[in-house]
């Protein structure tokens, strides 16, 4: 009676012989090939009018689509996701991807760690040469596509070849937002979005000839990037100094109590944040080869280097200036499809239902849906992603997932908040758990509230080693600071023994 194609499950579950699929009687996703109309018959029994679409016989066979030449523009993690799992269902596709920058394939969440060092290139890779080559795709890297012809589906790259397509798929990420008046390609100033980057700004502080704990670096942005860059570089003992101009640490991804609680751990790992500000001017100093810092409050810094992560912009200006609809981003639909049917956009640039999704999960979310659609699955749909992000940093675990902000007066959100409260442990947390007995002399401890007194009188009872001296007084089991001490006053009672 008709034809529809839909994603087949082989299952023992039902009898040999037997196709069941879920009923449509309309259109979906604006596709007639899913209604299990197309298939019934149009009977309809005479006394109670219901239509005979129950039952019908079928015949099966695996869809073939016509073979097609793919072009994807960029080559992040969008790209690859989308040809890794279309490979996975097609093989005979032409596959293309063009990208502006020499290294293809790479993960740039990690690029503050291969900055430090803790990470090497090879770690960064998605996916390496032998592996790539086996998914039979023509790359074309240090290559831009300059114009898109839309009616007779060309691209001129910048070299001034032209490439027709069948699908064509925008995946160009962004940019680093960087002010207008500041000049970025000026020595000692940086940003942070590709490999060029990192290797720029790590062989400027290697140029430096200074040790990482003798090195200076300016962060401007306390979001994701900013935070992760900063802990980095402080793993290598650097000088970090955060300007952010909010209020708070991660201001679209916190609440202002998580904020608080991250600005308070940073803080306690050596890093100054300076909250509330903006970075006025930047000079060199011709003397030193600093730069010299002055910010919107009149505070001055002396630094080696100013890193720019302020944010990003989505590159869709090849899409805009071709006549693609576009807002903030490319405007796309459940299939990923922009204005034109057979040019796509996925990653940083896609816009979906007036909404960007600048997270990795959401880039590669959008990727599957993507190759799958295109290989025939015509019911597959992009229906958003939860935004979440999770901040890299040492012995601390944080992840932000969905919305931060409650809408006033909307009776239908429900606040939670769940911290620890610690009020009835307070004296415990101040003193000690071993030291309930009033300080007696020079207060010498303060964590576990111990004076010299009391190690000396524990001393007088018999305890003459140093490690068990501490446990049976509370002493240097905090922040360790006052150990120097305890032991100066053992090895004196020793020396008057």
């Amino acid at each position: 009676n008709g034809v529809v194609r839909v994603r087949a499950k082989i299952t023992e579950t039902i009898k040999k012989g037997v196709v069941f699929l879920p009923m449509h009687w309309g259109k979906k996703l604006q596709s007639n090939l899913n209604r299990a109309n197309n298939l019934t018959n149009t009977h309809v029994d005479p006394i109670s009018k219901e239509p005979d679409f129950k039952f019908t016989r079928v015949a099966v066979s695996k869809y073939k689509k016509p073979v097609d030449k793919i072009i994807i523009v960029g080559a992040g993690a969008a790209a690859f996701r989308f040809v890794e799992n279309y490979r996975e269902h097609n093989k005979v596709d032409e596959i293309h991807v063009f990208s502006k920058e020499p290294h293809l394939f790479y993960n740039r969440v990690l690029l503050p760690e291969y900055v430090t060092e803790e990470l090497t290139w090879e770690q960064l890779l998605k996916i390496k040469t032998l592996e790539l080559t086996k998914l039979n795709v023509h790359l074309h890297p240090e290559t831009l596509i300059s114009n898109i012809d839309k009616a007779e589906k060309i691209v001129t790259d910048s070299n001034g070849d032209t490439h027709t397509f069948d699908k064509l798929i925008l995946a160009t990420g962004s940019r680093a937002f960087v002010p207008k008046d500041v000049q970025i390609d000026l020595p000692g100033r940086f940003t942070m979005r590709n490999k060029i980057d990192a290797d720029k700004f790590k062989n400027y502080l290697d140029a430096t000839g200074l040790p990482p704990e003798e090195q200076h670096v300016v962060i401007v942005g306390g979001g994701l990037l900013g935070l992760e860059l900063a802990a980095a570089m402080k793993h290598k003992n650097a000088k970090i100094t955060i300007v952010q101009r909010a209020s708070r640490l991660m201001e679209r991804q916190l609440d202002k109590i998580s904020s608080k609680l991250l600005a308070l751990d940073v803080q306690e790992r050596g890093i100054q944040i300076y909250f509330d500000n903006e970075v006025s001017t930047v000079f060199d100093d011709e003397d030193t080869g600093e730069l010299n810092i002055t910010l919107k409050s009149g505070k001055s810094i002396t630094a080696n280097a100013i890193v720019y992560a302020i944010g990003t912009i989505p590159n869709v200006d090849i899409a805009r200036s071709n006549g693609i609809a576009c807002r903030r981003g490319v405007i796309v639909n459940q299939h990923l499809q922009s204005s034109h049917p057979d040019i796509f956009a996925i990653g940083e640039i896609a816009e979906y239902n007036n909404q960007l999704f600048g997270i990795t999960s959401a880039a590669q979310e959008q990727a599957t849906i993507l190759a799958n659609f295109i290989a025939g699955d015509i019911s597959e749909a992009y229906n958003g992603s939860v935004l979440m992000n999770i901040l890299k940093f040492n012995d601390l675990n944080l992840c932000s997932i969905g919305d931060i902000d409650v809408p006033e007066n909307d009776t239908s959100y429900e606040e939670i908040i769940f911290k620890i409260e610690m009020a009835d442990k307070r004296d415990t947390l101040l003193r000690g758990a071993s030291n309930d007995t009033p300080v007696l002399g020079k207060l010498v401890c303060s964590c576990s509230q111990v004076g010299a007194g009391n190690i000396e009188d524990t001393i007088a009872k018999g305890c003459t080693d140093f490690t068990e001296l501490c446990n049976k007084t509370g002493a240097g089991l905090g922040c360790g600071s006052c150990k120097t001490e305890v032991r100066e006053i053992l090895q004196n009672s020793k020396v008057l023994a």
